[in-house]
């Protein structure tokens, strides 16, 4: 969390927290990277699915979360 408040994300950074939050055995702190990685995440199209294929393994309500959180790279 600390790396993502810190200031810019690039595409390298962003796989390397995605790998962090596979790693996690908690779905809240996993869904808490996951929703912090999105507002600061460079539009990437593989990042993109790279960060839905993680979100897929939470339960509902984080995955709804977190999918929710991409929604800022497809606005109107």
């Amino acid at each position: 969390m600390a790396l993502l408040e810190a200031g810019d994300v690039d595409t390298r950074m962003a796989d390397g927290v995605l790998t962090v939050a596979a790693g996690m055995g908690s779905d809240f702190e996993a869904g808490q990277v996951l929703d912090a990685l999105a507002e600061r995440m460079p539009n990437d199209v593989a990042l993109i699915e790279r960060y839905r294929a993680e979100a897929r393994r939470l339960g509902d309500h984080k995955r709804g979360q977190a999918g929710k959180a991409l929604d800022r790279f497809f606005a109107d």
